[in-house]
């Protein structure tokens, strides 16, 4: 069938499938290639394409101005997702032109906020000024918006308090941004630092708002969360999901030390370990679990652990549910090989669910994603040289409840430390999972170990390899 005589509805769907591919249209090059040479092929796709809406609402207001004029035209000046990224080449552009540039963009946002339902705004100190005026135009429509500001400072109060179909927002920047006029947000990501940490928190507090979703950025300062003045003091009673960001494990204990989340169901931390001297007492995950202040509503059954080269990662079921990130890359080649340190912190961090009362863990899966090969490099991390034959053991050794037990990654040394242990380790287990192990080829995989396991502690034994079983 030729190109030409493809029946219309046809034709709109291979647009629709075309506007789906994602990649590309990722950034503002691509996607004005994309989209342009829908205009370009022949007039009945050309006209189709302009008889299309969806396709011309996204715009870039950097774009040329000619270009902005005609997507926003095309798009029926409604229903626009805007973006802008004030930053300029200054090296190809004098300052004249900058300044238009500023102009044009002020003006466009002023003139025609009622049109935009989403915009994500990066905003350089240069910008601020000029910017500050519009952003306190009146937003109607707007559902999303995300701002990066940085150290920049926007002197305005954002949409005059009028955005009332405002769902979403994400606030990268040192200034406090009022919340509580914006009664339809429940999803909110801010930025926390030292300057703007109180108020912010308090801003969150607030009767009117119904945040479901809150996510805390830090700068990886232990100065970025102050000493709460009272305990649990900052109340979101209709928070289901609490993430944090990037925060250094004192700024995590004070935050959570200072919020409450009566009806949580889900708590995401990533923490960014302290310098090695503080180690013993830095990772905090036994502190968060106490400072849950109303604990798991629903116990949890099942423990997850993944060992990088630079991070470990806990998680567990039950509700809240929970994810704790701790993150080491920031003390990378402070550890003498070896350090004992290392491998007790992280055991304390896989063992400390086992402090919460009434807690019985049945189900423990294992990745271990560190190649052994580079404990002999010339800079290995911390958790490489950890000798993980002995972490293993003394995690099992740690959950006496365990019925079911999964290895995935790396899966030599954990075997090992499992063949090794007495019966009286892991008395309860009755089943053993080994899937999307790392290795070249299943000839690799320890199946004598994993078969003496299985004999002696008469287990089921469960062996995935590229997605097929072994026999």
């Amino acid at each position: 069938m030729a190109f030409e005589t493809i029946p219309l509805e046809l034709l709109d769907e291979i647009l629709t499938c075309y506007m789906s591919d994602g990649s590309m249209f990722e950034g503002q090059e691509k996607r004005l290639i994309a989209t342009a040479r829908l205009a370009l092929i022949n007039r009945r796709t050309r006209a189709l394409a302009l008889a299309r809406p969806d396709i011309w609402r996204t715009i870039y207001l950097q774009w040329p101005e000619a270009v902005v004029q005609e997507y926003f035209q095309r798009a029926k000046e409604s229903h626009i997702s805007l973006y802008l990224d004030t930053f300029q080449k200054s090296s190809n552009l004098n300052a004249l032109t900058i300044n238009s540039n500023i102009q044009r963009w002020a003006h466009f946002l002023a003139s025609n906020m009622a049109s935009f339902e989403h915009m994500e705004l990066y905003i350089r100190s240069g910008a601020c000024q000029a910017l500050s005026g519009p952003l306190t135009t009146p937003a109607p429509n707007l559902q999303t918006f995300s701002l990066t500001l940085g150290t920049g400072q926007l002197n305005c109060k954002l949409f005059s308090g009028v955005a009332p179909k405002l769902r979403s927002t994400r606030l990268d920047s040192c200034m406090t941004f009022e919340l509580a006029p914006f009664v339809s947000l429940s999803t909110v990501t801010l930025r926390m630092h030292q300057q703007n940490c109180r108020k912010s928190l308090s801003n969150l507090n607030s009767n009117v708002l119904r945040l479901e979703n809150v996510t805390l950025v830090g700068s990886d300062s232990v100065t970025d969360i102050p000493s709460p003045h009272q305990p649990h003091s900052v109340i979101l009673p209709f928070c289901r999901r609490f993430v944090v960001k990037d925060m250094a494990p004192v700024s995590v204990r004070r935050l959570m030390s200072t919020v409450s989340l009566p009806h949580l169901q889900t708590l995401r931390i990533h923490e960014t370990l302290d310098a090695p001297e503080s180690l013993p007492i830095a990772a905090s995950l036994s502190r968060i679990l106490e400072l849950l202040e109303t604990g798991f509503r629903v116990t949890p059954t099942s423990l997850s652990v993944e060992i990088h080269q630079h991070r470990v990662i806990v998680g567990t079921d039950g509700m809240p549910s929970l994810r704790y990130d701790s993150d080491w890359h920031s003390v990378h080649g402070l550890f003498r090989r070896h350090d004992p340190r290392v491998p007790d912190t992280v055991i304390r961090m896989i063992t400390s669910i086992l402090s919460v009362p009434g807690v019985r863990i049945g189900r423990l899966a294992v990745c271990d994603n560190i190649d052994p090969s580079v404990q002999d490099s010339d800079d290995p991390s911390a958790l490489s040289t950890m000798g993980m034959n002995f972490l293993w053991f003394s995690v099992f050794r740690g959950f006496p409840d365990i019925e079911t037990l999964e290895f995935s990654g790396h899966i030599r040394l954990p075997t090992m430390a499992l063949d090794g242990a007495e019966s009286l380790t892991l008395p309860r287990l009755t089943a053993l999972n080994v899937r999307n192990t790392i290795t070249r080829h299943e000839s690799e995989l320890p199946i004598a170990t994993l078969e003496r396991i299985k004999l002696k502690r008469k287990l089921k034994l469960w062996i995935e390899f590229s997605n097929s079983e072994l026999p």
